[in-house]
């Protein structure tokens, strides 16, 4: 299994045409976009990595939590 640095889907496929490896991880990739597959088999671009944005906790606060 090969991962790191390969958000890029030509690069991906080219690790396993020249076998270099059996499996691709794409962590990164998958997180900015759970539908990485379909899009780019309809070759659509892909959103790159915003970890703040992706990472970052979201509290959702009711305003009646906030009187207790």
């Amino acid at each position: 299994m090969a991962c790191g640095e390969l958000s890029n889907p030509s690069k991906a496929a080219n690790v396993l045409k020249q076998n270099q490896a059996d499996f691709v991880g794409i962590a990164r990739q998958a997180l900015a976009n759970p539908n990485t597959p379909n899009r780019v088999q309809r070759g659509e671009p892909l959103n790159k990595f915003d970890g703040k944005a992706i990472m970052t906790p979201q509290a959702y606060v009711k305003d009646f939590e906030l009187e207790m």
